[in-house]
């Protein structure tokens, strides 16, 4: 077939070739073209203008009519704002006169006159636009007398009513907005039962949705608190399918953690982390009583399930490791499960993942839990990572209820003690006296002196939490030198702290045990610590009211002579009982002592003195002998006299028979049990001394 010849002819007319033009060029006819065939644009002196592919440009007063809407009513009376052919057959049939309130009513006319509007009238207008303007207008004015604290029961009772009878059937799309959706936690807020199943029969089947919505998941914890059992057991049960999609929503997530978290029971939390387990267990949900962990589903399933569920698992969480979704508890229990369970491959990926985020996680039991899996599993590296992202919340973390768990297990597992010195000790020597004074912070400083010591942690939480972790293959330092490095970097500020609140302390019964653990535990502390007992020892005796008939201050007094009696061992050192390294101690402190030539002092200077001067000493050197003898006409009082005299140190026990030689006969002659038991001492120690 032969190819048409070109067209002659250019643009504008004019000759030459017409690639692309529209039209037919000059001599179209030669070519075989329709002669009833027209150009789609009009020449105009050989131009012709395209096709604006652009907004029109407006300018002027043309600018302003088209920025001014058209106000008129609707058929039912309210207002409504329209435009174009609609406002045309309005004006038609009559429907252009306009009516409403003197405000509206301005509105209109300025919009007729094709006045400038402020940004307050235009909102003014915007708002008229929305569905059910009325109902929401009226509603929120009642809303505003309704959430007054000091309206009477009466009242609000009767607002309620009008506010129940003008929302039902529009609770739904009211929960949805966000200044009607304070509508609905007002009525569950102030209403009777009958107003929340009002409420609740319209919201239960639309959960999820309501879960997803900024505004609404505020009714749906509401109604959670608010509602009964029944109906909190329905409101969760609407979850059910949709807990992995839900966990990875921002605001659904938050929802999901209350239910779980506060509402939910025993059974409904295991149906809720099942789903992390595979769509199956997202299907079919046990009965109540019925339900299984993950170690019963792993070792009662079929072959091959194990699998299945573990790398279901794995591909499930490994999406919810996100800073604002990791901190959920839900998300805490479903990783504890996969890390127990897993194989070293997959535990070792994951600890990977969660060295970065294991700080928003351990405010919860199970995420405390996670991260001392990770502490005792993970290699030198990854604890470096872990321990690096605490330095900024250590204080925090050592007053938290879950979180200081972590804190022992750092102390246990990490054999840098520089690193753990440098970003643990250090934040934690700067908050010392905050952390003294929180009874979970004392736990870590007490762990710190004095770790795995049954005498301030139960057996039970030492060997459910803490011993799971001894063993591990990436611990290789011994515990003793692990703990004597760690205890040099507290030291010198735990001392300074102990002196400064000795006599506070020695007064109260929770700070009473960590004085004494301070005493037992830091070289030379108890000279640091004896001091400022022995100047409220010195004191002017008052029966009623004096230190050494404290109910706390007379038994840390005990103690601390008790401690030097067995050794120096008084709240059990370093042992598990309390009594390891106990006995003994006093013989070693005796045979010091003659060795020192029965002085117990070092010839070396003042310093060196006083910090081997034994508390008996100071106080037969700082309190007078008429207080020492008026402390046995107290029963407390007797009994310190009875430490003083069972004392081993060389020189106290002589010292105090002489001090009592005035006192024998009111002491032979008492009644109390303290005085009983001191002239029994007494006796006993003067039979030892003629055999």
């Amino acid at each position: 077939m032969a190819k048409p010849k070109r067209l002659e002819g250019g643009k504008g007319g004019g000759k030459g070739k017409a690639r692309g033009s529209r039209g037919p060029a000059k001599g179209a006819k030669d070519v075989g073209l329709s002669s009833n065939s027209r150009p789609k644009f009009k020449r105009n002196s050989g131009k012709f203008k395209p096709k604006s592919r652009g907004k029109p440009v407006v300018k002027g007063k043309e600018k302003e009519k088209r920025a001014q809407p058209s106000v008129g009513p609707g058929s039912d009376g309210e207002a409504v704002i329209t435009t174009g052919a609609k406002r045309k057959r309005q004006e038609q049939q009559g429907e252009g006169k306009q009516e409403g309130d003197k405000r509206f009513k301005v509105l209109v006319k300025k919009v007729k006159e094709k006045q400038p509007l402020t940004r307050k009238e235009r909102r003014e207008l915007k708002k008229r636009k929305r569905k059910n303007y009325d109902l929401i207008s009226q509603t929120l004015q009642l809303w505003e007398k309704l959430r007054r604290h000091d309206l009477k029961a009466v009242e609000r009772s009767d607002l309620l009513d009008q506010m129940m009878s003008l929302i039902t059937g529009h609770i739904y799309e009211f929960a949805l907005k966000h200044d009607t959706a304070r509508i609905v936690q007002c009525c569950l807020k102030f209403g009777t039962p009958p107003h929340h199943t009002t409420i609740f029969t319209e919201l239960k089947d639309h959960v999820v949705q309501l879960s997803k919505s900024k505004y609404a998941k505020f009714a749906v914890k509401a109604m959670m608190r608010l509602g009964t059992p029944e109906q909190r057991h329905q409101l969760i049960s609407g979850l059910y399918g949709n807990v992995h999609r839900l966990a990875r929503h921002k605001e659904a997530a938050d929802v999901l953690e209350t239910a779980y978290n506060d509402y939910a029971n025993s059974s409904e939390r295991a149906n809720l982390v099942q789903e992390f387990y595979g769509r199956k267990f997202a299907l079919f949900k046990s009965k109540e009583g019925e339900e299984k962990g993950l170690g019963e589903i792993l070792g009662g399933g079929e072959v091959g399930e194990r699998e299945t569920v573990l790398e279901h698992m794995r591909e499930a969480l490994a999406k919810l490791l996100d800073k604002s979704v990791v901190r959920h508890s839900i998300v805490h229990r479903a990783l504890l499960d996969f890390l127990t369970h897993c194989d070293h491959t997959s535990r070792s990926d994951m600890i990977d993942q969660l060295k970065e985020l294991l700080v928003e996680m351990l405010h919860t039991r199970d995420g405390s839990r996670v991260t001392l899996l990770c502490l005792w599993h993970g290699t030198p590296k990854v604890r470096k990572a872990i321990v690096k992202s605490f330095k900024p919340y250590v204080r925090k973390i050592c007053v938290e209820e879950n979180g200081h768990v972590v804190m022992m297990g750092v102390f246990d597992t990490v054999d840098d003690t520089v690193l753990v010195r440098k970003h643990i000790l250090s934040e934690m020597a700067l908050g010392l006296g905050e952390l003294c004074e929180s009874p979970v912070g004392r736990r870590v400083v007490l762990y710190l002196l004095s770790p795995r010591n049954r005498r301030h942690f139960s057996s039970q939480f030492l060997r459910n939490v803490l011993e799971p972790g001894d063993g591990n293959k990436h611990t290789k330092k011994p515990r003793e030198v692990r703990h004597r490095e760690l205890l040099e970097g507290v030291a010198e500020p735990l001392l300074s702290l102990a002196r400064e609140r000795a006599s506070d302390w020695a007064r109260s019964k929770p700070h009473s045990p960590l004085l004494l653990q301070i005493a037992a535990s830091l070289p030379g502390a108890v000279a640091h610590i004896g001091a400022p007992l022995v100047e409220l020892l010195a004191a002017d005796f008052d029966p009623s009211d004096h230190f050494v008939v404290h109910p706390c201050g007379h038994w840390v007094v005990k103690r601390l002579l008790t401690s030097e009696e067995i050794g120096g061992g008084g709240e059990g050192g370093n042992g598990e009982e309390g009594g390891e390294g106990e006995e003994g101690g006093g013989e070693e402190r005796e045979n010091e002592d003659e060795k020192r030539g029965g002085s117990g002092e070092k010839e070396t200077g003042g310093d060196e003195i006083e910090k081997t001067r034994s508390f008996a000493e100071m106080i037969l050197e700082g309190v007078s002998e008429d207080n020492i003898r008026a402390w046995t006409n107290t029963n407390r009082g007797a009994f310190i006299v009875c430490s003083l005299l069972s004392s081993k140190v060389n020189g106290v026990r002589e010292k105090t028979k002489t001090i009592l030689e005035p006192a024998l006969k009111t002491i032979r002659t008492g009644t109390l049990e303290g005085q009983k038991a001191l002239w029994k001492d007494i006796n006993s120690n003067n039979n030892k001394t003629n055999h």
